[in-house]
């Protein structure tokens, strides 16, 4: 998309306007990640608990709505300023605010980081109560102790001989021993594995300020000590997992007798007589590829990263709460943050404001503009309406249209201009000659299709002398009307449709990108970075065929009367010829002939790119200089 790095004191200025006294030396610093190595009870450093949260972000990229801040004609565009972020990004946003939160009141991370989750992170509320209230009741009220600090100490013992879990009734004996855990300021003991429920339960259940389980505590768990309750289960399921695979080991290497042997090669014989002709493994790949979720390389990829991040943070409960509170933090803040509505995508955009001041709001943005964005993953959507990419139709174009194209008024238009109740029988007649000598097929009765009166009063040789009734005119216009506007909505549909369907041929043809990848690194010998920019061209290719097939809806609605119809049609049939030219490209060349052709393969991307940009353009100076352009959607 289009970005551009901005100064630390332009990035922060309403976010920590009550940090003034930050060392712009710290820029530079990153983030500490804990990994899933670290989760382990004697590995814990609770002296460096607090280098995960840092004071300071690293610079980041500004993106816009637009590429330029003008058009080619010189009107400004008041881009929509944002940044694309996933769940990583808005941690490291959070304990930045935590850090920076206890750099002022010195009470520790963990009780920073409860107090924030209480206060909805609205750290400057949270600022103003601790400092002129009760600092007493403040805490108490977010579920911590009044005794401020971080955890430093190992609250998971072994149970004196003869103790009992109150939640599961287990026994502590000297054969089995039982690991008991309690809060740091609480004494309320309970085993490990029912703390470890407990969580788990709150997990599930949304609950970011996880209660203590005595019913009469109201302290809250902190995030170190949920990092050893963590750091424990992980240890278990580690033991787990090497007991299983080395007993799996064993069952491989256990010697088989011989009719263990007869058993086993019978079955592999008789699976290979069930199965078809061609390879198994094959069959597999083009089921796969045939998904229409899983459409491309790039889709499938987010699939298993995300699978992959899900089987960790099932792993992990501190990583699960870390997720759930930056998954909370965007929903409680979802006039900034935009989730993207892409399948399998966990990626968000972050609203940053606008380039301009002659926009102060977005409902005042998209009056005029579209604010597509492109989430880290590269997914178009728009940030308003949260659809795909739409442009050059505005939202509410767009939502008029889909629901036209839904609605059955247009029929009943064609109907009301192309039938008619027999005035006999009331039964409907379709005229479907030139000849306005009607008779009913029920009744026989004979009449005048003009008119509606009995054919007998027309003795004229077939000429309707009762049209000159002005209530017969006035009919007859707005029944011409009906026509007219019918036959422009089904030309524009069918144009929509068209690009539509090519779009989706487009994609299905995008859905081989990855084996075609992979027979031209075969063929001819490529890396996959070489044959990139294949890729490329099919992504310009299907946001080309996007902006085509809205640019008919938007059209639709124009008015009839705006002199800037045949430039839009002009630049729709440039952008329409290339976007068939690159397509066409794409049908006709073989993958052992995709390098030799790389030339010609980014000229004509280029400019698809360039006229698909043109119409766009155009679009929006229309939009900023006309307001009557649109009138035949009002």
């Amino acid at each position: 998309m289009y970005s551009q790095e901005v100064s630390d004191e332009e990035l922060y200025e309403d976010d920590n306007d009550f940090y003034d006294d930050d060392s712009e030396d710290d820029v530079d610093d990153e983030l500490e990640f804990d990994t899933e190595d670290d989760y382990s009870v004697n590995k814990l450093n609770f002296e460096d608990e607090d280098d995960e949260f840092k004071t300071t972000l690293p610079p980041r990229f500004v993106h816009y709505c637009y590429p330029q801040k003008f058009t080619r004609g010189m009107l400004p565009t008041n881009r929509m300023k944002y940044e694309p972020v996933d769940y990583e990004d808005i941690e490291l946003k959070l304990k930045c605010k935590i850090g920076n939160l206890n750099k002022i009141l010195q009470i520790g991370t963990d009780d920073c980081t409860v107090l924030l989750i209480y206060y909805h992170w609205n750290d400057q509320k949270l600022l103003e109560d601790y400092t002129t209230q009760d600092t007493t009741e403040v805490r108490r009220k977010a579920g911590l102790s009044d005794i401020a600090g971080n955890l430093e100490t190992n609250l998971i013992q072994t149970a004196k001989e003869g103790d009992m879990c109150l939640i599961c009734c287990s026994e502590s004996t000297a054969e089995n021993p039982l690991n008991v855990f309690h809060l740091q300021h609480c004494s309320h003991s309970y085993c490990i594995d029912c703390y470890i429920a407990c969580v788990k339960l709150a997990a599930e259940q949304g609950n970011l300020l996880i209660n203590c389980p005595e019913p009469s505590c109201k302290l809250k768990i902190r995030p170190t000590e949920l990092h050893q309750i963590d750091a424990y289960n992980t240890r278990i399921l580690e033991k787990l997992e090497a007991e299983k695979k080395q007993e799996n080991d064993a069952i491989r290497l256990r010697r088989l007798t011989e009719d263990q042997i007869k058993v086993k090669y019978q079955d592999d014989f008789d699976d290979s007589l069930d199965s078809p002709d061609s390879d198994d493994d094959d069959d597999d790949v083009q089921k796969e590829i045939k998904d229409e979720d899983l459409f491309n390389f790039h889709e499938r990829s987010l699939k298993r990263q995300r699978k992959e991040k899900e089987d960790k943070r099932k792993k992990s409960l501190y990583r699960n709460y870390w997720y759930h509170i930056c998954k909370n933090y965007i929903m409680t803040n979802r006039k900034t943050f935009k989730s993207c509505p892409a399948a399998d995508c966990e990626s968000s955009v972050e609203y940053l404001g606008f380039d301009s001041s002659n926009i102060v709001s977005i409902d005042e943005y998209i009056t005029t503009y579209i604010p597509i964005v492109e989430c880290t993953n590269h997914h178009r959507f728009c940030y308003y309406c949260n659809a795909e990419d739409h442009a050059p139709a505005l939202c509410f174009l767009v939502k008029i249209w889909v629901q036209t194209c839904k609605d059955e008024s247009k029929t009943l238009s064609w109907l009301s201009a192309n039938t008619k109740d027999c005035p006999g029988c009331q039964e409907p007649i379709e005229k479907n000659g030139g000849c306005n000598h009607m008779t009913c097929k029920s009744c026989h009765h004979e009449f005048c299709w003009v008119c509606m009166s009995d054919w007998s009063r027309h003795t004229d040789n077939y000429n309707c002398g009762f049209a000159r009734d002005p209530r017969i005119s006035n009919d007859k216009e707005k029944q011409e009307k009906s026509r007219a506007s019918l036959t422009k909505y089904l030309h524009f549909v069918q144009m929509f449709d068209i690009h539509r369907v090519s779009l989706k041929k487009d994609k299905e043809f995008l859905s081989k990108l990855e084996m075609r990848v992979q027979e031209i690194q075969q063929k001819v010998g490529v890396s996959w970075i070489e044959a990139q920019f294949y890729r490329e061209c099919i992504d310009i290719l299907l946001k080309a065929r996007v902006t085509l097939m809205w640019s008919f809806a938007f059209m639709y609605y124009m008015n009839p009367k705006s002199k800037e119809i045949p430039a839009v049609q002009r630049l729709q049939n440039i952008l329409s010829f290339n976007v068939e030219t690159l397509s066409k490209l794409f049908e006709v060349t073989a993958s052992e002939y995709v390098i030799q052709k790389k030339s010609e393969f980014l000229t004509t991307a280029s400019s698809v790119k360039n006229h698909q940009f043109n119409m766009i353009d155009k679009v929006m100076e229309l939009m900023i200089t006309d307001k009557n352009l649109l009138s035949g959607a009002l």
